[in-house]
């Protein structure tokens, strides 16, 4: 009967230590990829999309890190660098910055893609 429980132990701290150590609804860190890109440029390219008439639009050059959190769509954090813009028009995939000074900026959308429900949250 001890073996069986000192087993039951081992095991249930096997166990244990195969979960993953981070909660359910947490971001986590995913590689730019066609989809995320996908629904960014969805999001900042429409004015439509942006809570705020404060937050800037941003011509993206170069994706640094995106993070994402999956609820009833997904929450975005897109590490960015860029330019400020003066339009959506101006911030789709295929922007330039020219002549517009290059900086970094962190990005928030929320995109649920399958009921065409997208939001520019934070800049």
């Amino acid at each position: 009967m001890m073996a069986a429980a000192a087993a039951a132990v081992g095991l249930a701290s096997v166990e244990g230590s195969l979960v993953h150590d981070r909660n359910v609804g947490d971001f986590r860190q995913v590689d730019p990829d066609d989809d995320n890109k996908g629904d960014f440029f969805t999001a900042t390219s429409d004015k439509a999309y942006y809570s705020s008439s404060n937050d800037p639009f941003v011509c993206v050059t170069s994706f640094d890190k995106v993070l994402q959190q999956v609820v009833s769509g997904i929450n975005y954090q897109f590490h960015v660098h860029g330019c400020a813009v003066d339009a959506p028009s101006k911030a789709k995939a295929d922007c330039t910055c020219g002549d517009r000074p290059i900086q970094k900026f962190v990005i928030e959308v929320y995109a649920q893609a399958w009921t065409q429900t997208y939001k520019v949250t934070k800049v």
